[in-house]
């Protein structure tokens, strides 16, 4: 199932920029899911639309090049959304941007005592995917294209698909290609 952020924003006249952290906590999930009039039976391959992605290529390589790259909406990192994806049996979760999460970490239940960032490359401390990956087992996928199945699932209220998810067989390889098929 899809959960599109931008449209609920939009229906509810917040203000959304892709380009902005916002936190999407446990709470808001549950908004989003009975905005979508979704249900969880347990199994589900949850979408997460924050049409980061779509601004982003959007832009022309000179834009691209000054863009703050590290500034996305997505889950927040906070135990109430690791154990919503628990209760409700998310088997996994992807999204539009470059994390899944919120980007960059804010606030988090996740950071170790102590834990400084490093002076150079990404700032993993208090991420979201640390529990997800090693105590749920859970499948992330990241940067993938949401925008069309959006815009068909608006267009007849039907926020729900067989979704079909093989991953290279890449033996060692911590990630993959996902060949991802929607069929509504």
């Amino acid at each position: 199932m899809l959960l599109d952020v931008p449209r609920f924003f939009a229906d509810r006249g917040l203000d959304y920029d892709t380009e902005r952290t916002i936190r999407i906590d446990a709470r808001m999930l549950d908004e989003l899911a009975a905005f979508h009039d979704v249900e969880f039976h347990g199994g589900e391959l949850l979408l997460l639309r924050t049409a980061w992605a779509e601004r982003y290529l959007a832009k022309s390589p000179e834009e691209r090049a000054v863009t703050p790259w590290r500034l996305s909406p997505g889950l927040a990192q906070e135990e109430g959304v690791l154990r919503w994806l628990w209760e409700r049996e998310i088997a996994l979760v992807a999204a539009d941007n470059l994390a899944v999460e919120a980007d960059p970490v804010l606030e988090s239940d996740f950071r170790y005592p102590g834990e400084t960032p490093p002076e150079r490359g990404v700032d993993h401390s208090g991420m979201l995917h640390r529990p997800l990956i090693a105590l749920l087992g859970m499948a992330l996928g990241e940067l993938w294209k949401l925008d069309e199945l959006a815009a068909d699932c608006a267009d007849d209220g039907v926020w729900e698909f067989f979704l079909t998810v093989k991953p290279l067989n890449l033996p060692g390889a911590a990630g993959s290609p996902p060949n991802a098929l929607a069929i509504k």
